[in-house]
């Protein structure tokens, strides 16, 4: 099927649609209500014209009716029979959302994350060191699994990944894959370079990195590649909808999403219709073949472009142009102006002595425009002299303020002041708004 012609792709993708449609509408009370509410049936939805007005499926929804009726709400399409593995959001965006699995659910993932890595090169004779985290959350999981279904050696190693310990298991093991989030695998870097120990040195080949965006930006992308001197591509996924449902290729040129199992839309979040390719819209998704706890119209509230051209690695799979920017949580508005927490990142690792380093922006303020305050916390390393940490600042302060044309200012804190996973949330949260509620000037 990858291989496939786009049109004949769309076509088999089509049947998939509508006879998820007419599953959600038999088996799910919620899409009952959804349809009847707006007076559609499953054979009411003829083409893509047709499906585009369908209403779209928001996060506060879905929480709204899991605390009607829980835990799981009305959304779970099979019998507690064939329940088999519940994973939650992080609930930085609000309280958290549940999402049941069946075990046909968990084989779909498995293997189109499987057919994912082994495009990349990856085969049984590779060591997975494998720090997506466990527990309710699913990457760590979904990555093991697919480590076994390789038969390879794999290392659950989760949080423990700076410790002592892990770093102890990561010098020893030696892996040749790594499976994390780009900033940590930074962070790693210098944790190895106090030991003397070249990166270059190492089996490491392969970075599979997602959780907080970056990999797809050339500049980053080669911060994280030349240390290693491996390969690293970038992942998408989120709880909602299934683990790493995006993986870019060998030719690194965007995320290629798993359309087999997901339509995908990118939507303009003014006029709710679709955007053109290249443009930048909201990522709306809807599920092809998940059993349990099928969405249709998923707002995931990432924004992101999609480019239509035929990849030279050959899949028929529409992929990204250019970054996933993040979502409404990650944009920040001051003084009038509007700007992502990925370009004070992008920033930041740009400049000499920046790279991998912890941040917070903290917004505070009252009264009228231009008297809010936008500080940027950054994390320095503890032998640094104080000289050193001005001129750091000065640098940082000048580029921000020149390519975002904000005020800022720059607050040197010691390295691991910045707890940026909220305790044991692998969720990014780099923003701490303490403005008056109603002085968030759009």
């Amino acid at each position: 099927m990858i291989n496939e012609t786009r049109e004949v792709f769309e076509k088999i993708q089509w049947k998939k649609l509508k006879k998820q449609l007419v599953y959600c509408y038999k088996n799910s009370p919620f899409y009952q209500n959804k349809m009847k509410n707006y007076g559609i049936e499953p054979g009411d939805i003829k083409s893509y014209k047709d499906f585009k007005l369908f209403p779209f499926t928001k996060r506060e929804e879905i929480y709204s009716c899991q605390q009607e009726y829980p835990p799981f709400g009305n959304l779970v399409t099979i019998g507690k029979e064939q329940w088999h593995e519940v994973h939650t959001t992080t609930g930085t965006a609000g309280k958290p959302i549940f999402v049941v699995w069946s075990a046909k659910d968990i084989l779909n993932f498995t293997n189109f994350v499987f057919r994912s890595f082994s495009a990349l090169g990856i085969t049984n004779r590779d060591i997975f060191y494998n720090v997506f985290r466990y527990g309710f959350r699913m990457g760590g999981l979904t990555v093991h699994r697919v480590a076994e279904k390789f038969h390879c050696f794999a290392v659950p190693v989760g949080v423990d990944v700076l410790t002592n310990t892990g770093l102890e298991m990561f010098i020893n093991i030696n892996p040749t894959v790594l499976i994390s989030f780009p900033s940590e695998i930074i962070r790693l870097k210098d944790r190895l370079g106090l030991r003397k120990i070249n990166p270059k040195d190492l089996a490491l080949r392969i970075a599979i990195l997602g959780g907080e965006p970056g990999t797809s930006v050339d500049e980053i992308r080669g911060l994280i590649e030349r240390p290693f001197n491996l390969k690293a591509y970038d992942t998408y996924g989120i709880t909602e909808m299934g683990p790493l449902i995006g993986t870019e290729c060998l030719c690194q040129k965007g995320i290629h999403w798993a359309e087999d199992h997901y339509f995908v839309e990118i939507i303009d979040p003014v006029t709710g219709m679709p955007c053109q390719p290249g443009e930048m819209g909201i990522l709306v998704l809807t599920d092809l073949t998940k059993e349990a706890m099928p969405l249709i119209r998923y707002w995931t509230n990432d924004y992101v472009a999609l480019s239509t051209e035929r990849c030279e690695c050959g899949s028929v799979f529409v992929r990204t142009k250019g970054a996933i920017l993040g979502g409404d949580k990650d944009i920040v508005s001051f003084n009038g102006r509007k700007f992502y927490i990925f370009d004070v990142q992008k920033i930041l690792w740009s400049i000499e002595g920046g790279v991998g380093q912890e941040f917070l922006v903290i917004l505070e303020g009252g009264g009228t425009l231009g008297q809010e305050t936008c500080i940027l916390q950054v994390e320095r390393k503890n032998d640094e002299s104080a000289t050193e940490q001005r001129e750091f600042a000065q640098k940082l302060k000048e580029k921000i303020e020149k390519e975002l044309k904000i005020p800022v200012i720059i607050e040197a804190v010691p390295h691991g002041t910045i707890n940026k996973y909220g305790g044991l949330n692998p969720k990014i949260s780099r923003i701490i708004d303490r403005r008056k509620p109603g002085n968030i000037l759009i």
